[in-house]
């Protein structure tokens, strides 16, 4: 009988033809908790393409059916040392432990501010929950008293920040300035500015959008004009995110 492996990241099958326009699907998938792997299979009936359809996404089922192997109890700070020791090339049940536990803990903290005053709630006590994990220095070169860390690192952080819709200047300030920084900034600014975003004492945002323009080069405008010792910015920037909450803006604009 002709046989067919599809491999993903997590797991590895196989498509048997048991007769005509039937087929045997095989999963196998490593269980996290002992490390054994374990095979679990479906019938199917069709075109070899159907088959082929069906065998992915029997692989998506069995893969998100794994179990968790981190206690639920685990605080906050302890998922980040675990996470951060092993790094980020984590078996699968193991990462999505961590994933789980990070919705977790972004789903309790952004429902108990809002049970609490929901006219009042503001990402004020989230952002101070954030600076005293350490996790807004995460993109912070060491030397500047962060993580370290990749983008591939953060992502898992980020992901369930984005499914919570966790109010916050996160990405604007501890994910894209810090990077505009290290690529861009002087030694006396990194110096001075990274350390501070990363204890979270100085919330920095990015203008970037204008009026009819795009996201691309071209759609930078707005001019700053030398003078003395400084700049004058003459334009207009929109939908800056949290602007009100930042100390400092980076302004993209052109001096030539």
């Amino acid at each position: 009988m002709a046989t067919k492996t599809k491999r993903r990241p997590y797991s590895s099958g196989c498509i048997l033809s048991t007769g005509p326009g039937k087929w045997m699907l095989r999963v196998s998938v490593k269980d996290p908790r002992d490390g054994k792997r374990r095979q679990t299979s479906r019938r199917v009936s069709g075109t070899r393409t159907r088959a082929e359809h069906a065998l992915k996404t029997f692989q998506r089922e069995v893969e998100a059916a794994q179990p968790s192997v981190l206690p639920v109890g685990v605080t906050l700070n302890e998922l980040i040392e675990r996470y951060f020791e092993r790094g980020s090339k984590l078996a699968t049940g193991t990462r999505r432990a961590y994933e789980s536990l990070w919705r977790r803990w972004i789903e309790n903290g952004i429902g108990a501010l809002r049970a609490a005053d929901v006219a009042a709630y503001h990402y004020a006590e989230l952002w101070q929950q954030m600076r005293e994990t350490g996790l807004l220095g995460m993109m912070l070169p060491e030397e500047h008293g962060g993580m370290g860390l990749g983008m591939l690192d953060c992502a898992v952080i980020f992901q369930e920040l984005g499914a919570g819709l966790a109010p916050g200047p996160y990405f604007d300030s501890a994910v894209m300035a810090v990077n505009v920084l290290k690529l861009a900034g002087s030694d006396a600014q990194k110096k001075d500015l990274l350390p501070a975003i990363g204890s979270g004492e100085l919330i920095l945002s990015n203008a970037w959008l204008e009026p009819d323009n795009g996201f691309g080069p071209q759609g930078v405008q707005l001019r700053a004009d030398q003078q003395g010792e400084g700049y004058v910015l003459n334009g207009v920037k929109r939908h800056v995110f949290y602007a009100s909450a930042a100390q400092k803006l980076i302004v993209l604009a052109r001096t030539g």
